[in-house]
């Protein structure tokens, strides 16, 4: 989605600045040319903006596909667990509950995407604190989050359902819980 904004801004960009290149008025008649003036700006301001946010974009995109190998990881199924980042495993006899998040945007400017069920997560509660670099602590429980954010909801939604009823059927607590993005 960030390739049409970059070229889309360089394109306004090039306009702009061509119009105010080859029409910079004298410098004793600003008064009448004040008009002329913002209407030759607006395009390269409108084009640089717009660059900015292809920029990051891109940028932001680059920074999720650059992840490889186990840090490319959200969450899997082991053999004796899941899988979260970077490759750590947990046990399921360490999970001692779980909780579905699904957040809520209340944004005026919504994204261009749909964003049903588009960020999800979860927070795996354990039953005692594990040598994993993304643990946290909440209320003086250990737990890891498990952000869906990378991926449309057509391509984790069935993975995810999955993991619900795996947990469901462990014997693992799973809460539902909407918060705000």
């Amino acid at each position: 989605m960030s390739i049409p904004y970059l070229l889309a801004g360089l394109i306004v960009l090039a306009l702009g600045a061509l119009m105010i290149l080859n029409d910079i008025p004298a410098p004793g008649s600003f008064n009448n040319e004040t008009k002329r003036i913002g209407f030759q700006w607006m395009p390269a301001i409108c084009g640089a903006v717009t660059l900015w946010f292809g920029g990051f974009g891109v940028l932001a995109a680059w920074m999720g596909a650059r992840r490889e190998g186990s840090d490319a990881l959200d969450l899997a199924f082991a053999p004796d667990g899941i899988l979260v980042r970077s490759g750590h495993e947990i046990a399921w006899t360490s999970i001692a509950s779980v909780t579905n998040v699904k957040y809520r945007y209340l944004a005026k400017f919504l994204p261009e995407w749909k964003i049903v069920g588009l960020n999800r997560a979860f927070d795996i509660y354990l039953n005692e604190p594990l040598d994993i670099p993304q643990l946290r602590t909440k209320r003086g429980r250990p737990y890891v989050k498990v952000t869906l954010l990378r991926y449309p909801a057509a391509d984790y939604e069935l993975l995810f359902e999955r993991f619900v009823y795996q947990f469901n059927r462990r014997g693992i607590p799973v809460s539902n819980e909407q918060r705000q993005r």
